[in-house]
């Protein structure tokens, strides 16, 4: 499972945002979740959260089409990211 962060400059309502994750190389086998807000006393963190990954690494996509981040993820695991500042996410 991947779960990844992103900031509220990134994704502004909830949120209207799908990230696309694929296979390392091979970008025709993207999928995508939706990015939902997570309120918390100290303020608002935006996640999405990837099920059924396979071990293995992945390519998540932005807005222009463009990788905007790769991850690594072990079997059994939950592997936690955070989105780069600036990139803006697919709606």
């Amino acid at each position: 499972r991947l779960v990844s962060d992103w900031s509220s400059d990134v994704c502004s309502s909830d949120l209207g945002a799908e990230i696309e994750i694929s296979p390392d190389g091979e970008p025709d086998r993207r999928r995508h979740v939706a990015v939902h807000s997570r309120h918390y006393p100290g303020g608002t963190a935006y996640a999405a959260v990837y099920y059924g990954l396979t071990a293995g690494t992945y390519d998540l996509w932005a807005a222009d089409g463009s990788r905007a981040l790769t991850v690594s993820i072990e079997g059994n695991t939950i592997t936690e990211s955070v989105w780069p500042q600036g990139v803006l996410a697919p709606r």
